[in-house]
C-alpha cells in the first residue's frame, strides 16, 4: 500500500487538534482514511471488507488503540 501508517497516525492526530476522544469515532476515520487511500492508489479492486477490517485491526493491535 502507497500510505506509510505513520501518515495514518498524523492524519488522526494532526489536522484535527487531538485525537478524537471517542473510539467509534477513531474507528470511523481510520476506516474511511484508509478506504480514501486504497481507492487513491488504486488497489480497491479486489479487496473485501474483511480484508480491509484485517488491516485496520492490525494497525490498532500495532499502534495499541481500543476499540469497544
Amino acid at each position: 500500500m502507497a500510505v506509510e501508517l505513520a501518515d495514518l497516525s498524523y492524519e488522526l492526530s494532526d489536522d484535527r487538534g487531538s485525537c478524537f476522544p471517542g473510539s467509534t469515532q477513531r474507528a470511523h476515520i481510520i476506516t474511511v482514511y484508509w478506504q480514501e487511500q486504497r481507492v487513491a492508489s488504486g488497489q480497491v479492486s479486489g479487496d473485501s471488507d474483511v480484508e480491509l477490517q484485517a488491516n485496520i485491526d492490525a494497525y490498532l493491535a500495532r499502534t495499541r488503540l481500543t476499540l469497544p
